[in-house]
């Protein structure tokens, strides 16, 4: 494949709207690695909903350092029941169910990585009227304006032949699951069902450099074909959704936000940064 290639997705820089409170995010982090509490006496009204990416059910441990830390600061937190493997409409109405189920008067904070973002946001543009129900969406490396990977993947037959094999075969999984994902896709959707969404949304933007990932050769290959910083998966500017408020971090794979590292190997780690994101969402800062 040539490098190079140009990426049809939102135009570089910061889309109209986007506020960075990078800054506040590190403060907030500094804090809660340091033991000192960040959420807001009110914050723990809040139920916090985990919305997990695509193939969770492959890594063991995934989201769950991110589950024990909420319930361990006295956050009602739970998993989302979504299928890793399913349709990007399909979850949305998974979504809109157990949100519907939470009383009106507790306004959940959706907390979606990868994918789960992008089922997250599918759900409140499919159905506006969940807009009471969500105190805020924050959506970590959510690949919204699309991944250029996943297109890679459906024109590439031999590949393409093996992933359905493996979703749907394998797992039981939806065959357009990628291709959901795919720029193609993501374009259409949003042309369809535009972002207006007025629940307040936190993205989450990362990329990594590090020899010692394991998205080190998929982020080397991505920054040489297209020419763009990335997590390993997903482009940094894919994942900002408009009007939100924006967190850009470096030296942070599409792993580390949701997977118990070794310590000193990665940035962050998942339970401070999701208390300090959960905290981010709701001070409105």
């Amino acid at each position: 494949m040539r490098s190079g290639c140009a990426v049809p997705g939102p135009p570089s820089g910061s889309p109209a709207g986007t506020r960075d409170v990078t800054a506040r995010f590190r403060a907030l982090y500094a804090d809660v690695a340091a033991g000192r509490p960040v959420l807001q006496p009110d914050a723990r009204r809040h139920p916090v909903l985990l919305v997990g990416g695509l193939l969770t059910a492959f890594y063991p441990g995934y989201m769950a350092d991110n589950l024990r830390h909420l319930r361990r600061i006295g956050v009602d937190a739970r998993r989302a029941r979504v299928n890793p493997q399913g349709s990007v409409a399909g979850n949305a109405e998974v979504l809109r169910a157990e949100l519907e189920r939470q009383p009106p008067g507790r306004p959940t904070v959706v907390f979606a990585h990868s994918k789960g973002g992008v089922d997250a946001a599918a759900a409140l543009s499919l159905h506006p009227d969940l807009g009471p129900r969500v105190r805020a969406l924050v959506a970590v490396q959510a690949p919204f304006h699309g991944a250029p990977v996943a297109g890679d993947l459906g024109r590439a037959r031999r590949v393409k032949a093996l992933v359905d094999r493996l979703l749907v075969g394998a797992l039981g999984g939806h065959p357009g699951a990628v291709a959901d994902l795919a720029v193609e896709a993501r374009r259409a959707f949003l042309a369809s069902h535009p972002w207006t969404s007025a629940v307040p949304v936190l993205s989450v933007a990362t990329s990594t450099r590090s020899p010692l990932s394991p998205f080190a050769v998929s982020a080397a290959w991505i920054r040489r074909r297209y020419g763009e910083e990335n997590d390993g998966l997903v482009i940094a500017r894919d994942a900002v959704i408009p009007g939100s408020r924006v967190v850009r971090l470096g030296d942070v794979d599409h792993a580390a936000p949701v997977f118990g590292g070794l310590p000193g190997l990665a940035a962050v780690r998942p339970g401070p940064l999701t208390e300090a994101l959960v905290a981010l969402a709701l001070d409105g800062a």
